[in-house]
């Protein structure tokens, strides 16, 4: 069949037209991707519209894959379901859903050398393993079919995937630094009752235990509280937390009563 190779930055790719075919190897000559037939399918809609995407790939039985942004299970995904699909998952951390996250990125390294980087807002299932144990899916809603792979270390894909999509601000160096935290209800599902209690109880035990910290995650009613500022502050503690911004239903007819 007709191929065609191209070398750049130490990686090579060879595209095999008849039958189709496209694979990585890295500067050793290992072979890193492979796009076979049968690798990659799309769903039309009766009108000819692509309306998914799907690609497999060979996953290796001791290969460990991780990244897909923010998550809540573990560092090595093979063998889980993950949805990235960005989205309020109160609920997903503990009940419901627990294959989701709030900030996911269609972003993943594999320990055989090389990183993918699904350039798509649409949502994507990813099976790493799971129903067949030698494969990994990317599910794909959506018409966008735009892969990114790089060969070589998470370190060198991180820089070309931030020069792809935009390099972040670099946080203040407490932010990199390890933070005390629980849910709401953690800080509160104490003997007393009293969150702000638990909280500053905890801060002198790691204190006391000489465990380095710069931030306590104080979700909850708690978070504002004027009782616990002053003391994290003492101990040189940033206090953080979110807030749900909205007014309750009964609160705006109160201040917007009907005329």
């Amino acid at each position: 069949g007709c191929w065609y190779r191209c070398t750049a930055a130490g990686a090579t790719v060879v595209i095999e037209r008849k039958p189709f075919a496209l694979w990585s190897r890295d500067a050793a000559g290992n072979q890193l991707t492979e796009l076979e037939p049968g690798g990659l399918a799309f769903r039309f809609s009766p009108a000819g519209k692509v309306l998914g995407v799907d690609f497999r790939h060979h996953l290796g039985r001791h290969e460990v894959l991780y990244g897909f942004g923010e998550r809540f299970d573990r560092f090595n995904e093979h063998g889980n379901v993950l949805t990235l699909w960005g989205m309020d998952d109160w609920t997903g951390l503990t009940i419901g859903l627990m294959n989701q996250s709030y900030k996911p990125v269609p972003l993943f390294h594999s320990s055989a050398g090389y990183s993918v980087f699904v350039n798509s807002t649409y949502r994507l299932r990813a099976d790493i393993g799971r129903k067949r144990s030698e494969q990994y899916r990317l599910t794909q809603q959506g018409p966008v079919f735009d892969y990114y792979f790089w060969t070589g270390t998470p370190e060198h894909a991180l820089e070309s995937y931030t020069r792809l999509t935009g390099k972040p601000l670099l946080p203040p160096k407490w932010a990199f630094e390890p933070w005390i935290g629980r849910t709401g209800r953690g800080w509160a599902n104490t003997p007393a009752h009293d969150p702000v209690a638990e909280e500053e109880r905890v801060v002198q035990r790691f204190a006391a235990l000489d465990i380095p910290q710069s931030a306590i995650y104080a979700e909850g009613g708690s978070a504002d509280s004027p009782a616990l500022v002053p003391g994290s502050a003492a101990q040189g503690l940033k206090v953080l937390s979110w807030f749900y911004c909205c007014i309750p239903e009964a609160v705006q007819r109160a201040l917007m009563p009907d005329t």
